[in-house]
């Protein structure tokens, strides 16, 4: 038999908590198609940001955010997610993770967000 921990406190909070805690660290290749999916879908969501930052399509491969844009970019996107992923996504030590709109992507879905 199988002993399951209990969900943190914080679940009834955020729904997508049991997800979270199941994915853990898992490398993007071996999540699901669906799952895969998904992270494609939230990343053509957060190319749609990072455009309006830029004012002008966002080119991913060929550009990074400056400050500028990223000063637009993150409150953006935390208006959009911020009830879907724990209050931690946000702070100042994950700055680094919103360098490109796929980044981005894998790390809010990591932590619960969905397109």
């Amino acid at each position: 038999m199988k002993i399951q921990r209990p969900l943190p406190k914080s679940s009834a909070l955020y729904p997508n908590t049991e997800n979270i805690l199941k994915k853990g660290n898992i490398p993007m290749s071996s999540l699901s198609r669906s799952d895969k999916k998904e992270i494609e879908k939230l990343r053509a969501r957060l190319n749609d940001i990072y455009s309006g930052a830029a004012g002008e399509v966002w080119d991913e491969e060929d550009r990074w955010p400056s400050a500028e844009e990223l000063s637009r970019i993150i409150p953006a996107i935390k208006a959009i997610f911020e009830d879907l992923v724990p209050s931690h996504t946000w702070s100042l030590n994950t700055i680094d993770k919103y360098d490109t709109p796929s980044q981005a992507a894998e790390f809010l879905f990591k932590r619960g967000a969905t397109a």
